[in-house]
């Protein structure tokens, strides 16, 4: 780990457009950014690319990018109350975790049934990824909190 400071500047040292920049969100200094990522040694190990929306972080496996992935989420975007339908396989024993859009971990559940409720109001607006694992496989639908 470290710090990393940059300066980018144009020849003529006038200012970039940033309107249409993934990558720039107008935050405080050294705030964590999503949208830059990090590869090593090919490898996507953080962030979340523009084309795609996949987020990884390292360490990160058997995850299910289907889409169908056993359950399904609603209403997407979401503003308080998140429901989440088991379907096949997931419908018995199952632990859902919630994290951010950086992967911290913010909630886990071990829930048993075809229907749960996630409340989504303590969160801020944002992108939260959802990951149900049960009966040997995990999968992960992204969500939007508004």
């Amino acid at each position: 780990t470290g710090e990393i400071q940059y300066r980018i500047a144009k020849a003529d040292w006038s200012n970039f457009d940033e309107s249409d920049d993934y990558s720039y969100l107008p935050k405080a200094p050294y705030a964590e950014n999503d949208h830059i990522t990090a590869y090593y040694k090919g490898d996507l190990i953080y962030g979340m690319e523009p084309d795609t929306g996949s987020f990884l972080r390292a360490g990160t496996t058997g995850i299910d990018e289907s889409g169908t992935g056993g359950f399904s989420v609603y209403p997407n975007p979401v503003t308080d109350k998140l429901t989440i339908m088991m379907t096949g396989e997931n419908a018995g024993e199952v632990q859902i975790t919630l994290h951010n859009a950086l992967g911290k971990l913010l909630l886990i559940q071990e829930v048993q049934g075809t229907r749960q409720e996630l409340d989504m109001s303590p969160f801020p607006r944002g992108v939260y990824i959802v990951t149900v694992t049960g009966s040997g496989t995990s999968a992960y639908k992204k969500i939007i909190k508004e």
